[in-house]
């Protein structure tokens, strides 16, 4: 099954590349994030792509028709949603949409199944300290560093 749909960056991460030495620069941030698949980027302030895959592609990094690909799925999406015939939302239907029950129901759902599980397989846990010179410890900064919060974001600790 081919995937048809297209993949929006986290808020930042494209730039985060750079900011992690994964990238060298934004413009390779940029190049790195759209080779790897990723159509749009999400970012407060300014983006890498909007800054540097013209760039890009004038130095041959990436093609037009690597461009028109990633967003021939997002235009298309835009068409089907009838985004070109109305831009704007109507806010008091989306209240009325999202106060559904089914659709409150469809979103706990989704909540449900996209929770991390993590079974002990192998023996795996605890983790041995002699076992590991670097640990990866994946999450927003000022959690990561908290021992009090070991319980998620949610946590009332």
């Amino acid at each position: 099954m081919e995937f048809t749909g297209f993949v929006v960056s986290d808020a930042n991460s494209v730039k985060s590349l750079e900011k992690h030495h994964y990238a060298k620069d934004l413009s390779d941030a940029a190049v790195r994030a759209f080779k790897a698949g990723v159509n749009m980027e999400m970012a407060i302030d300014f983006n890498a792509y909007s800054r540097h895959l013209a760039a890009a592609v004038q130095e041959g990094q990436i093609t037009l028709q690597e461009i028109e690909a990633a967003d021939r799925p997002i235009l298309e999406m835009k068409v089907r949603l009838g985004l070109f015939e109305h831009p704007y939302v109507d806010e008091a239907r989306s209240q009325r949409v999202l106060a559904e029950p089914e659709h409150r129901t469809a979103a706990r759902l989704a909540a449900e199944r996209s929770a991390v599980l993590l079974r002990n397989e192998g023996g795996l846990l605890p983790l041995k300290k002699s076992a590991y010179t670097n640990i990866a410890v994946i999450g927003r900064w000022p959690i990561r560093n908290s021992t009090r919060s070991a319980r998620g974001l949610s946590s009332k600790t």
